[in-house]
């Protein structure tokens, strides 16, 4: 199903080998309405309705309320018109009340991507306004100021995303 979903994982970043990017994360469980506020569904618009194509959609992170940051490899088509979409739960449906669609005003990809190997996949989306928090809606809690020297090392956290909730199933 494409409904937002969650995957608890250990996070072994520091001094773990780099990652696959042909690997993919299966096996999460369905997420609840608003459990993952700062999840941004990011799409092209599509030119007959205005609203994002979500057959084509990529993720992305609310960061602050004019911010999100997403893949740069989301961005590939420069020719495209994208929109940012948050409060989205089942993008099975064409509506959902929880929903707001916001405008980007600049798309900042990094400098050195390399969409050949994937190398500093990462940009940065200023929307053209602030975004209204809800309880569906929200920016994403980075650390502290004083945590920046901490390590995170084995740490609990959460991947979400719109996916699959069983190995070996594409989304539905």
């Amino acid at each position: 199903m494409n409904v937002l979903c969650a995957l608890l994982l250990v996070l072994l970043v520091r001094g773990s080998p780099a990652a696959d990017i042909s690997l993919q994360i299966s096996g999460g469980k369905m997420a609840l309405p608003g459990q993952f506020p700062y999840q941004a569904l990011i799409g092209a618009v599509d030119q007959a309705t205005g609203l994002p194509d979500l057959d084509n959609v990529c993720a992305g992170a609310l960061i602050d309320s004019r911010w999100v940051l997403t893949a740069a490899s989301c961005l590939s088509n420069p020719h495209v018109n994208y929109q940012v979409t948050f409060g989205a739960f089942d993008l099975k449906v064409d509506v959902e009340d929880t929903r707001v669609t916001h405008t980007i005003k600049n798309k900042n990809i990094h400098e050195s991507y390399n969409a050949a190997t994937g190398e500093n996949d990462i940009a940065l989306l200023e929307l053209v306004a602030s975004v209204d928090e809800s309880e569906f809606v929200a920016p994403i809690r980075l650390p502290s100021a004083k945590q920046a020297t901490q390590s995170f090392w084995l740490w609990n956290g959460a991947v979400s995303g719109w996916g699959s909730t069983s190995k070996g199933k594409a989304p539905q």
